[in-house]
């Protein structure tokens, strides 16, 4: 499927030296709240609008379904106190963005970032709890409720569940730095090296028993590739926090962009096995530490929009 636009929030420092290189036709806009993963509070595009949701026509055209995961930046505190605050509703649509033209917008029924979903387009879905089911983002609400919730947003009936680690980093763990869905019936799983001991390794490597012994919503096995990660030892960055997800890829039209970490083997490995997983794309891997030391990575910037 095409690729209407990425949007990519930049801090606010580069916003204008990034409009510029963009030219004039492109659509911008800039989030007040700050913070490097401003497109979490973006949209999501489900093509397949549940019986009752609107007709998906205005004017003889489809129109793509959209909605909003609300945000609340992230559940653990940020040194600039923006965590927990609601973010403002970005005026996507004052931006000149192609949404203007044909497209309805609701709001989902959970306060989650969006990288916190992931989904296979045909009725499954996957998250961890840790960043899902907590207190400061959906405080009360049991997993049965806003799992009705997601695939009420989602269009889809069921949700495979994974514990995560609550706490550790800013997302409490997001699903989209370890496990992806590549196709219906199909998986990707980053792993940890096999002498890796700590909470993090322990995390992927349940992620990976439980994605791979999984159905779809049709019953159907879900077949895992592994995606080796790199050696904390050999990548550029040491920082503590720095996230080295070569899992948190942006898939667009004709490409995969990937991350580039500095450890050459593994590196390499990543790049071949993004190759193998997406023919007929371009792999294409950058230097993303500036993200990375953040807690956050390509997936985390990106946005894609389909074209219906």
């Amino acid at each position: 499927m095409g690729a209407h636009s990425t949007r990519i929030q930049p801090s606010p420092g580069h916003f204008l030296t990034g409009k510029s290189a963009c030219g004039p036709s492109r659509p911008h806009a800039v989030n007040a709240a700050g913070g490097h993963v401003g497109t979490d509070p973006g949209r999501r595009f489900p093509l397949s609008v549940p019986a009752g949701a609107g007709d998906r026509r205005i004017g003889g055209r489809v129109v793509l379904a959209e909605f909003s995961v609300r945000w609340r930046m992230w559940a653990t505190p940020q040194t600039a106190g923006a965590a927990g605050r609601p973010t403002p509703r970005t005026p996507w649509s004052r931006s000149g963005s192609p949404r203007t033209s044909a497209s309805r917008s609701t709001a989902a029924g959970l306060v989650a970032e969006g990288g916190a979903i992931e989904q296979d387009g045909a009725g499954t879905l996957m998250a961890t709890r840790s960043s899902i089911i907590h207190s400061n983002r959906n405080p009360g609400r049991s997993q049965a409720r806003l799992e009705a919730a997601m695939c009420a947003a989602y269009g889809a009936s069921r949700v495979i569940w994974f514990k995560g680690i609550a706490g550790q980093d800013i997302t409490d763990d997001r699903v989209d730095a370890t496990s992806r869905f590549l196709t219906p019936g199909s998986g990707l799983g980053q792993m940890s090296l096999a002498t890796d001991t700590d909470a993090w390794a322990d995390d992927v490597r349940q992620q990976y028993r439980i994605l791979s012994t999984a159905t779809t919503v049709a019953g159907r096995p879900i077949a895992v590739t592994k995606l080796q990660g790199p050696d904390y030892c050999k990548i550029r960055s040491s920082g503590p926090n720095f996230v080295a997800a070569y899992a948190n890829y942006h898939v667009c039209n004709g490409a995969v962009i990937s991350a580039q970490l500095g450890d050459a083997s593994a590196d390499s490995e990543a790049r071949a096995t993004l190759a193998r997983m997406f023919p007929g794309r371009t792999v294409v891997q950058l230097d993303i530490d500036c993200l990375g030391a953040g807690g956050g990575g390509i997936h985390c910037v990106t946005q894609q929009q389909p074209v219906v």
